[in-house]
Formats: C-alpha cells, sequence, structure tokens
C-alpha cells in the first residue's frame, strides 16, 4: 500500500509567516442574501464578491429571470427588458469612464440589484394586480441605486495600493 501525502488547507504565507485561509472562489448558496442585501446597500465587500466571484453572474440571471417572472406577466416582458436595456446604456454612458465598469460587469452588478427590486414588484403585483407599471418601476429603482452607489468616489472600496483617505480616518482625541 503507497501512501501519499496530500496538501494541507492552508499555506504558510511568505510575509507573515502565519496561514492563510483558502479563498472562496464561488458563491455558495448560503452567502445569497448577504450578497443581496449589502449588493443594495453599497457594500464594498458585496459588490466586489458580486463582480469578482465566480458563477455570481449564471446566479444573478437564474434569480433575475425567477423575479421577473414573478413580477410581470408574459406579454409585458419585453417591455420590462427595453426599460432595463435603455436604462443600462444610459448608466454606462454617464459612468463608464469614472468608474471604469465594463459594461459586462454593470450588467453583473444590476443582476443583482433588480431581485430585490423585481420580487418587490411581484409582491405589489399581488396587492393590486397585474400590471407593467410595477417591474417597470422596480427596473427604474435598481438603475438608481445603482447610480447612487457609483456616484461615491470609492464605490469599490480603497484599492490595495492606496492609503486609507483622511475623511476615513477617525480624529484623534485631543491630549
Amino acid at each position: 500500500m503507497r501512501i501519499v501525502a496530500t496538501p494541507p488547507l492552508t499555506e504558510p504565507s511568505s510575509r507573515t509567516g502565519s496561514a492563510r485561509t483558502p479563498r472562496r472562489v464561488f458563491v455558495v448558496a448560503a452567502e445569497i442574501p448577504g450578497l443581496l442585501v449589502g449588493a443594495c446597500r453599497g457594500e464594498p465587500v458585496a459588490l466586489r464578491r458580486v463582480l469578482g466571484a465566480r458563477r455570481s453572474g449564471r446566479i444573478g440571471i437564474l434569480l433575475c429571470g425567477a423575479a421577473l417572472g414573478a413580477a410581470a406577466a408574459p406579454r409585458d416582458w419585453w417591455i420590462v427588458v427595453a426599460a432595463h436595456a435603455s436604462l443600462s446604456a444610459l448608466t454606462w454612458s454617464l459612468f463608464a469612464r469614472s468608474v471604469g465598469l465594463r459594461p459586462r460587469a454593470q450588467q453583473r452588478l444590476l443582476l443583482w440589484l433588480l431581485i430585490p427590486a423585481l420580487l418587490c414588484a411581484a409582491a405589489l403585483r399581488l396587492i393590486f394586480g397585474a400590471s407593467w407599471l410595477w417591474p417597470v418601476a422596480a427596473v427604474a429603482a435598481a438603475h438608481a441605486v445603482l447610480v447612487r452607489h457609483l456616484q461615491r468616489s470609492q464605490p469599490f472600496g480603497p484599492t490595495a495600493t492606496q492609503a486609507p483617505s483622511e475623511a476615513v480616518r477617525a480624529p484623534l482625541p485631543p491630549a
């Protein structure tokens, strides 16, 4: 019988000498609610995770499609998609240079922002009846949230090479 050594789950870091935890590269089901809430609140960690995690685009498409199916009748889907496409083009043209988002990354963020908005539209559809107005208003609200997030100075948090800004640092108490 041959015994084969398996590599450890954690590797020692060359800089600190301590063990690092392995990075999660795939989105797991347990973090989906946190990503939805974090993306709506504009938390930089959640926005970076939505953009960088594997399968986050596929999961966002599936969840957004299910939310759209609950929010609008099939005959009204083209109206919702047209509103989304026109607002996406407008948003990308306004913030393409300042933020550096490509259209694919913007669409991935919008998918995760549209899911809660479309679920709210589905609830309004149940309460007030079917109308194309609810999902279109949800699309407009999701785009407004994205614009609000992108208007911040650092929507995805500071980069590794930047020092914390003076506005972020807490003032020292007087001596």
